[in-house]
């Protein structure tokens, strides 16, 4: 955003240096646009400060490994219910900002690996099994 900002007022600028804005215009634009920037920039570092107050834990290879190996059986093997499950437990967020901006959050599932429920497994033959 700071940089999409700065842009901005680059345009603003050269438009002024070709004549095709006042200068009262300009500096009035320029002033909005330096307001944004200080605006952003306590964001940031609001940001910075509650990151820093963010504990993560650290995660070893073999667990992350594991992980990927799960996920990949399910999304070969498994029901669509159980791999609908699975991406509810593994993406966080989607936010579409255009036709080519897409952000994916994705999260660590806090139960024991990428398990899907058991109700959700498939049933073994016609009648239950007891």
């Amino acid at each position: 955003e700071i940089e999409k900002v700065n842009k901005t007022i680059e345009k603003y600028l050269q438009a002024f240096e070709s004549g095709a804005l006042t200068a009262e215009l300009c500096g009035a634009k320029i002033a909005e646009l330096k307001d944004r920037i200080t605006a952003l920039e306590t964001q940031r570092a609001e940001l910075e400060e509650r990151r820093k107050g963010v504990d993560l834990t650290a995660l070893d290879m073999e667990t992350l490994l594991k992980m990927v190996d799960e996920f990949e059986e399910v999304l070969e093997s498994g029901t669509n219910p159980q791999k609908k499950h699975l991406l509810r437990q593994v993406v966080k967020k989607v936010q579409i900002h255009n036709r080519r901006t897409i952000e994916v959050w994705y999260k660590l599932p806090n139960s024991s690996l990428v398990r899907t429920p058991e109700y959700l497994a498939p049933r073994v033959g016609l009648e239950p099994t007891t």
